[in-house]
């Protein structure tokens, strides 16, 4: 404690300094301190506009370095801070060290743990013993009693798949739902995740690239529409379950397979003669779609702007094959 009221003592008198005599200019250790001293004593002196105008450039001053320093021994030091903001700063640096990390995880403010949930990265590459610290400070985070803290490690996309399945068990559905939306979430966590009593978390899990395949058949058949459009979007949907999707009775899900770029030309000509405007306006817009299936969606009784769109879509490839036959023949 003596030490930090040492440090702000100093930083106070520097910026007494500053704002009193910024161009003095000294040459030697002991006229530093023998100014700094004179210029402390004029705090006495001050009233408390000046007081609390200086407390907060302190203040700032601390938490500017908190953010930006690469020094261990500062950070070390301004990691012992009354500050809670500026302790915040220094769990979320990345150049904090190991060892401090290790102590701010014991912090008793919540958001200061909360930096540094958010802030830890596990790198398989680094040394086995880092590796074993930092995965120490995680499993103690994903249990803290403070859902802040828990969510912070929801949202972190730099550790490993353990602490990812531990948080998919959490009790808090905000936690959980953050989780499936870490586009670094587990194949494991996702695969828990996907069982979740609420809709949203498994609609996530549905569109989440590292849904495992046979996770995505099982939630093909979810009693939730939105569940199953999720899977129809996956840009890793198997091909047999968007035929499966092809005749599901609900248009969300129809829409869904029509808008997916892995969907066959079979199954958008199942799809053509759904009276649903979305659903044929999902079919021109597909690359899939061939001349025919537009050149059937631009005439006929169909709505004015399925028509107009499927046309904008049909005429460039017109103009091309019109091209083609022409310089065909004049080539021969």
């Amino acid at each position: 404690m003596f030490l930090i009221k040492l440090s702000i003592v100093k930083i106070l008198c520097f910026v007494v300094v500053e704002a009193t005599y910024p161009q003095i200019v000294s040459t030697n250790k002991i006229e530093i301190e023998e100014e700094l001293r004179r210029h402390l004593m004029k705090l006495e002196k001050w009233g408390l506009p000046q007081l609390l105008f200086t407390e907060k450039q302190v203040d700032q001053r601390q938490m500017d370095r908190a953010r930006s320093s690469t020094n261990p021994e500062e950070l070390f030091q301004l990691a012992q801070d009354e500050d809670e903001t500026v302790r915040f700063y220094v769990a979320a640096n990345k150049y904090t060290p190991l060892d401090v990390q290790m102590e701010l995880a014991n912090d008793l403010n919540d958001i200061v743990r909360s930096g540094l949930a958010s802030s830890l990265q596990i790198n398989i590459r680094e040394e086995n013993f880092r590796k074993e610290l930092k995965d120490k400070i995680a499993k103690k985070l994903v249990i803290d009693p403070i859902p802040v803290v828990r969510l912070a490690l929801a949202n972190n996309i730099f550790l490993t798949g353990e602490i990812y399945e531990n948080l998919a068990s959490d009790t808090d559905p905000v936690i959980r739902l953050n989780l499936s939306e870490n586009p670094r979430a587990s194949r494991k966590a996702l695969t828990l995740l996907s069982d979740d009593e609420f809709e949203l978390v498994r609609e996530n899990v549905g569109k989440h690239h590292n849904t495992p395949r046979e996770v995505l058949e099982k939630l093909s058949k979810d009693p939730a529409v939105v569940v199953r459009a999720a899977v129809a979007q996956n840009v890793n949907v198997p091909a047999s379950l968007l035929k499966k999707l092809g005749k599901d009775s609900d248009n969300i899900v129809l829409r869904a397979v029509a808008l997916q770029h892995k969907t066959d030309l079979l199954i958008l000509n199942d799809l053509v003669n759904s009276e649903d405007l979305e659903i044929q306006l999902a079919i021109i817009q597909n690359p899939n779609t061939s001349r025919e299936l537009l050149t059937l969606l631009a005439s006929g009784k169909r709505d004015q702007s399925v028509k107009n769109l499927a046309q904008s879509k049909l005429e460039p490839i017109l103009r091309d094959e019109i091209r083609e036959d022409v310089l065909e023949r004049w080539n021969h």
